[in-house]
């Protein structure tokens, strides 16, 4: 592992928002936190929810805790 050599390893988690690909979504509309449309692709999100940015807090730190117990010594969120 790269622990053996002395080295920390880190992840980092992140949400797409409106840079989320289309074609990936199953027909789905973009989740973020406006309507501004992405810079990169011109998608035009849906803003989300009180409850689905609550659900999406959950599962980020569901995901850190996975990340954790995989052995990383850092997370960026």
């Amino acid at each position: 592992t790269l622990h053996k050599h002395g080295a920390c390893v880190s992840i980092q988690l992140n949400h797409a928002g409106a840079s989320a690909y289309a074609y990936r979504l199953e027909g789905q509309t973009p989740l973020s936190s406006s309507t501004t449309p992405s810079k990169k692709h011109g998608n035009i999100p849906r803003p989300m929810t009180h409850e689905e940015i609550y659900h999406a807090v959950e599962k980020f730190g569901d995901a850190a805790e996975r990340v954790r117990r995989a052995g990383f010594d850092c997370v960026e969120i």
